[in-house]
This record gives structure tokens, sequence and C-alpha cells, in this order.
């Protein structure tokens, strides 16, 4: 009757041990799974839920998309489409119908990224920033939804926000350099405690591809005298800012000079052509009289070649930075004097 017993020294044993061990594991592995994937069902319906606030579809149309016979995919095509006609609003319904149709994480965050993208482009940066959110839960190295989320926080004056995601982008190899200086160029101006001096010397030092024009937004935008500020820039650069000026500065520079002697707020004579076309243009109808003439500025990135409506940093289609450049064209005069930022 002993025999019938193992003892538990018995290689035997600790073998029936091991696979219970084994089978113990794989059905608890099993048991969460299930437990899991339909905790992650949950979460996703009543994140589904949260957003879908709009009325964009129809009974109808919604229930067809919703159908079987209509794979993801599709949706996703049928999405974009409406996104490029501007109709953002059905976008996102197609979107969110296609989110509910998601079998697996990669899927999801592909849709998760493409909801972000059309909520930003309609305006929604609160929703936008969760959607994001919620796609790098899902992979934390999606660069898309980071770049998005660093224009966000820009736009929405969260700057250290921004330079945290600028971080996580660095450590990807994504080159954030001048990005992350514009970022900190505008924390140092939004600085209550640091006098305007201070401010431009900061600036300065930060040394990025536009500075010296933020710092002359700086004092246009605040009504400070330009002073000793001898850091301006090459004319072709700040052109549209400079032009409005009532009170000539930087005459040392010939460029600088000959527009203002155009505009009648300098009496001395370009001893030399101007590199600006449009500038020397404006002196020879000075000289011959003629005062009808003005200058009129456009902006285009150098990136997307898109043409923008006012000079912005960032560039606001690409996202690229310091891309965006000044053209300046002989027009008729007008009485429309503004700033462009």
């Amino acid at each position: 009757m002993d025999n019938f017993f193992l003892d538990d020294r018995d290689p035997i044993f600790g073998l029936i041990v091991l696979i219970s061990i084994i089978l113990l594991v794989s059905v608890l592995s099993y048991v969460w799974g299930i437990f899991h994937k339909k905790n992650e069902r949950t979460n996703l319906e009543n994140f589904i839920k949260k957003f879908d606030t709009l009325d964009a579809l129809s009974d109808a149309h919604r229930e067809l998309l919703s159908s079987p016979q209509i794979d993801q995919p599709t949706l996703g095509v049928l999405a974009n489409s409406f996104v490029k006609s501007g109709d953002y609003e059905r976008a996102i319904e197609i979107y969110l119908i296609a989110l509910n149709k998601t079998t697996n994480g990669a899927q999801r965050e592909f849709v998760l990224t493409n909801l972000g993208i059309v909520y930003f482009k309609a305006g929604f940066m609160g929703r936008a920033e969760e959607v994001f959110l919620e796609a790098l839960r899902l992979r934390p190295r999606n660069q898309t939804a980071l770049n998005h989320l660093t224009v966000i926080y820009e736009r929405l004056r969260r700057f250290d926000e921004a330079l945290q995601v600028l971080d996580a982008l660095q450590e990807q190899g994504v080159d954030v350099w001048q990005g992350a200086q514009y970022i900190r160029a505008q924390i140092i101006a939004n600085d209550a405690n640091t006098p305007f001096s201070e401010k431009i010397r900061q600036i300065l030092a930060l040394n990025f591809k536009g500075a010296k024009r933020f710092c002359i937004e700086l004092f246009i935008k605040n009504k400070e005298p330009f002073g000793e500020f001898s850091e301006f820039p090459n004319l072709g650069e700040v052109i549209d800012l400079i032009y409005p000026l009532k009170t000539a500065v930087n005459l040392g520079d010939s460029d600088y000079n000959a527009l203002f002697y155009a505009l009648g707020r300098s009496e001395k004579k370009p001893e030399k052509p101007s590199q600006n076309f449009e500038i020397n243009a404006l002196v020879a109808m000075k000289e011959a009289g003629f005062t009808g003439a003005s200058l009129a500025f456009s902006y285009s990135c150098a990136k997307c070649k898109s043409q923008v409506g006012i000079f912005s940093h960032r560039c606001p289609v690409c996202y690229e930075m310091a891309s965006v450049g000044v053209g300046a064209k002989i027009s008729e005069a007008n009485n429309e004097i503004g700033q462009t930022f």
C-alpha cells in the first residue's frame, strides 16, 4: 500500500508538480486574456460614447456604415474624403464607427491617430489632445501623435508640456532643437517678472532661426522704442514688420535706409541700389514724383509650398518650424496698414 503514494523526492512527483503549475498558469492567462479583452472593449465603448456627440450622419447612414459588410479600411477611405472636402463632422463620426470596428491595438492606434488629426484640423484642441494621448497609450513612439501634441500645447500656451513632448521626440532621434528654442523664447516672452530688455537678451541668446524677427515682433507688440537695439536681421526677413513703422530704424543698413527714404521717413538718399527690387522701384518712383505705389506682402512655406495668410514661425499647414518666408510686391497705395502677428 505504501508504494501507491509517490515520495516527494521522486522525479515523477516533481514532473507532476511542474505540469500542474504550467496548466494553472495557462488557465489563469486564458482567463485574464478574456477579462482583459472584455475590459478593453468596455473602455473603448465608453471612450467612443464620450466623443460621439455630433449628429452629422442620419440614423440610416450610421446603421449602414456600422454593418459588417463595410470594413474598417473602407470607412477610413470614406472619412478621408470628407476631411479633404472640409466636412470634419462627418469625418469624425465615420472614424468613430471605424474605431468601434477595430480588432487589435495596431488598428486602434491608426484610427485614433487619424481621428486626432481631424479634431485638430477642426480646431477642437482639447479633444484632439485626448485622442492623441489614447493613441500614445497604445504605442508611445507614435511620432505623428507627438508632433501634433507639440503644436496643440504650443497653441494652448502650455509650453512646459510642449517641451516634454519634444523630449520624447528627441529620444527617437528627431531634430527638435529649432522648435524647443522657439518654445523657450515664448516662455521668456510671457514671463511677467523679467524686464523687457532682459527678455530680448535671453531670446537672442537662444540663437534659433527667426529669433531676431521674434524680438522685433515683441518690440512692436509691446510698443517699446527700439533705442539701442542693433540685432536687426536682413530686411527681406522682416520687411512686412518694418514697412509700417512711422519712425525710421537701423538707418546704418543701406537696405533699411533705402526703404525709409522711399517712404519719406529718411532724408538720406541711398548711395547704391538696394538688394531688393521692390525697394529700388519705390525709390525710383519717389524720385519721379509718383506716390501712388505701396508694398503688399505674401507668405509661403519653403517645405510644403503652401501660401498662408499671415506670417507664422511654424507653418500652419505642415507645422514645419522656421519655414515660412516673406514675399513683397509693388501694389497700389492704400491707407490700410496692419501687423502680421
